[in-house]
């Protein structure tokens, strides 16, 4: 559940860390180029601060198969830490976390000038989580838990009728990734009766 600059920071993090990932232990930026790069004000500490506590303080989580077919799941927070000192943000990985974002099979690298386009939080995580299908054509279906809990919304009552989750989430989310970045989404539903109960996204 991150909010778009949240969202935006943690990619910009992720990019400034990525070709040490697995070997370095902790990584290093100057605070204003981050400010910068993320899109706000550079003087604003107050907003940075709050959103390196909202990193550490979310949990990432993943369910998947290893190089040998095992289950494999496991949690972690974002960032392990993060500090602000003489103009310069210091933060690292959990190891675990570190690797699972060094796999390009898992993990894709975004764009920042794409990024920066987005201004809706449900849109970003929506292209996000589509882009690294893009060679594919298809991020496969998804069931409606795992949609919501993608987008962020998981545990809304209000979000749990399909016909709410599709007005405001889907439908604003995929006009702003076909009009903001990379790719052209098309969603697709599948039913069970009459009731909605994944839903995938075609990829161009």
């Amino acid at each position: 559940k991150l909010t778009l600059l949240q969202r935006k920071l943690s990619n910009v993090l992720l990019l400034n860390a990525y070709d040490r990932l697995t070997q370095a232990s902790a990584f290093r930026i100057d605070a204003r180029t981050l400010c910068l790069l993320v899109g706000y004000n550079s003087n604003d500490v107050e907003t940075l601060k709050a959103s390196l506590r909202g990193l550490a303080e979310t949990v990432a989580e993943w369910d998947m198969l290893d190089e040998e077919g095992r289950q494999e799941w496991g949690v972690s927070a974002l960032l392990s830490y993060a500090t602000l000192k003489e103009g310069v943000c210091e933060y690292a990985y959990s190891p675990k976390l570190a690797a699972k974002l060094a796999d390009p099979a898992i993990f894709a690298l975004i764009s920042l000038d794409i990024q920066r386009r987005f201004t809706g939080g449900h849109a970003l995580a929506l292209y996000e989580n589509c882009y690294r299908f893009h060679r594919t054509g298809s991020t496969g279906w998804w069931p409606l838990d795992v949609f919501r809990r993608l987008m962020g919304v998981q545990g809304s009552a209000y979000y749990e009728t399909f016909k709410h989750l599709n007005a405001k989430i889907i439908k604003p989310a995929v006009a702003e990734v076909n009009r903001a970045s990379n790719i052209i989404l098309s969603p697709e539903v599948r039913r069970e009766g009459r009731q909605v109960v994944a839903v995938r996204f075609l990829i161009a």
